[in-house]
Formats: structure tokens, sequence, C-alpha cells
């Protein structure tokens, strides 16, 4: 990839002479907000749940500039630097410290990430890590300057203003063009960037963490009949308007909840379904009161280990089982609502109670 242009222009001075069209498209990422000049991108902030707090970030930072509104160049634009690979100049805004800042993440090689202490090496300043991290922050070019490749000193993933879990696909996507050739299970969309993430770091890892539990027990339900690809889509939105799937909160959903969550536009628009999960809520806690958790609950069925499947071609694995049946027939006694079989048999595979990654799968085992 080549490395885009920054322009050095103080904007600061110059601003109300900057005319800036911008508009939202769709992304390999998800929805996008782009702007740009006669001299390249100078705005690109993501969207889930948070459209009008991320227009309001590109209103603030460039205030006194002219503004049009133009979706279809912006689509235009964002084709041309998702789709056709192109790079355009970028035209930034800040100080001459955080402009460096941003030019030195510009140098992170794609697939490799570092920590705010190299970069702060990098530019020959070592105790200003606070400083650079400041900087970072205040990037307002997601994806192109590549500030989801810094993460902390720990290795944990800190935070990003377009959030964690898109920082964490933006990693996993460049990543997979460094190693392309890896050999994944049949079913991966190689086109979907969110699928391939979801297929290396998520699915089939065994999941132990009671609000992961739930939510993606949850999320499994709104699948029926849909792709698994279109629920994951909605990830976002799903953790906005269920309170990050916090069992107590959501167990205490009332009518205007479901209201709430229907006029969002945020989730499958499905009453039933969305009862389903306030439902689900309220069974899930007698099943921690009784189990102690829902860690307990699940891992008990195949004895706390993941059960390793031969699965040659993923066409012909299993879409059910005896486990599966057995959970079905104990929940639905206890009220639960789209709890077939073969949706707690894609549970089971997605939290890790079986492995039905393909043989030849490098995350097989």
């Amino acid at each position: 990839m080549d490395t885009p242009e920054i322009s050095l222009s103080n904007y600061r001075e110059l601003e109300k002479d900057v005319h800036i069209t911008y508009g939202y498209g769709e992304t390999p990422f998800g929805e996008a907000l782009i702007g740009f000049t006669c001299k390249g991108v100078c705005y690109l902030g993501f969207i889930d749940a948070n459209r009008d707090q991320i227009f309001n970030h590109f209103q603030e930072h460039w205030e006194n500039a002219d503004r049009l509104h133009d979706d279809l160049r912006a689509k235009e634009y964002l084709d041309n630097i998702f789709i056709k690979n192109i790079r355009y100049p970028l035209v930034v805004k800040g100080t001459n410290f955080q402009i460096n800042v941003w030019k030195a993440l510009l140098n992170l090689p794609e697939g490799i990430v570092s920590t705010y202490q190299d970069i702060a090496n990098f530019l020959d300043k070592p105790k200003a890590v606070r400083a650079v991290a400041s900087a970072i922050g205040k990037n307002h070019i997601g994806f192109l300057i590549p500030c989801h490749r810094v993460i902390a000193k720990s290795g944990a993933m800190s935070g990003y203003r377009w959030g964690i879990e898109r920082k964490k696909i933006f990693i996993a996507y460049e990543s997979i063009k460094m190693n392309i050739n890896q050999k994944r299970c049949a079913w991966v969309k190689m086109s979907e960037p969110i699928y391939i993430s979801y297929h290396d770091n998520e699915w089939g890892k065994p999941l132990h963490v009671e609000k992961a539990l739930f939510e993606l027990f949850s999320l499994e339900t709104q699948s029926a009949g849909l792709s698994w690809l279109t629920v994951l889509k909605k990830r976002e939105g799903y953790r906005a308007v269920f309170d990050n799937f916090d069992l107590q909160k959501v167990a205490s959903y009332l009518a205007s909840d479901i209201e709430r969550i229907i006029e969002s536009g945020l989730v499958i628009k499905h009453r039933a379904k969305i009862e389903a999960i306030i439902q689900n809520a309220k069974g899930f806690l007698q099943i921690v009161d009784e189990f102690g958790s829902l860690d307990n609950y699940f891992w008990s069925k195949v004895d706390g280990k993941p059960i390793k499947n031969d699965v040659s071609d993923y066409k012909r694995a299993m879409t059910t089982s005896n486990i599966s049946d057995e959970i079905t027939k104990d929940l639905k006694k206890r009220g639960f609502k789209f709890v077939g079989s073969v949706t707690i048999y894609a549970f089971m595979q997605a939290c890790g109670m079986v492995d039905d990654h393909e043989n030849d799968c490098f995350c097989k085992n």
C-alpha cells in the first residue's frame, strides 16, 4: 500500500477558505462518513449506533469550513479507497506535534502493531507517551491514518473512537492480507473482513465469559431464517440497545423498552425475536440461580471440554446433536423462545463447545 501524502497546510489559520464535500456510504467495515477537499481526504469516520456523534465530531473539527453534502461523490471516494485501493492525499488539521505523530503512524506496516512508547521513541521524545496517545486520539481520518495499529504496552486494545471491535477487525484484516493464502473454513466469505475476523478470532474458541455467552446466545436466536453475517453486521447496534447485554438489565425491560429497541433502527425489526431476548434473559437468571452461572450450565453438557469433530467439508458437518437436542428440550421447558436444536448447535459451535472447523483450517484445535 502506498503511503498517502499529508498536506501540511495550516488550516487553523486558513480554515475559513476550506470547502469540504462530505457524505455517507458503505465500506467493507460498515457505514462511514467521509469528507474531502480539492486537496484530498480530510475526514473519515465509521458509524455504528453513533451517526449523530460522528457527524458532530466532523462538524466540530471543521467548524469554520464551508460544507456541501453529496452522498454520490462520497460513495465514489469510498469505493475508490476500499475497493479500487486508490490512495488520496490527506488533509489534516492539528498542531505540529499531532501531525508528526500522524505521519509516524503512516510508517507502520500493514499487519504490524506498535505501542505508544514505540511512537514516542520514533519521534525521539521517549517521555512524551501521553502526548502521543492524546495526538492519536485526535486523529480525524480513521483507517487511512492507521491509529488502529497502536495498542497498549501490555498488549491490550486501548480506546478507539470508532469502536474496539472495529479496531480488532482492522488489525485482523491487515494481518489477513499479509497471510491471504492461510487455509480457512470454506464457509468464510473472503470478501467480508468482519466475517474473516469473526472466524479467525472468535468462532469455535472456548468462551466462558458470562456477558459474552448471553450476547452470543441472544444473537444466535436473531439469526433464525437469516444469515449470520446479517446479524454480525448489526452486533454493535444490539449492544447499544441492549445495554451491552447486561443480563440483569435486559431481564427487567418493559414494553416501552421493546418499542425503544424497534424504533432505534439499529437491530433487525422482528418484534418476536426482540421479545425473545428479554424472555430468555429472565430464564437465564433462573439458570444462574440453579447452576451458579451460564458457563456452568452450558459447559457441563460437554464435561467442560470442547468436542472435536472430524469435519472434512463444512457442508457435511452436523447441524444438530444429542446434546443440542437435550439443551433445546430443557430450555423450551423453561420458557425460552427461538431455541430450536439447529440454533443451539450453532451456538455450541460458536462458543467452542464443539470444534467444527474444517480439518485443514488453520484454526482447527
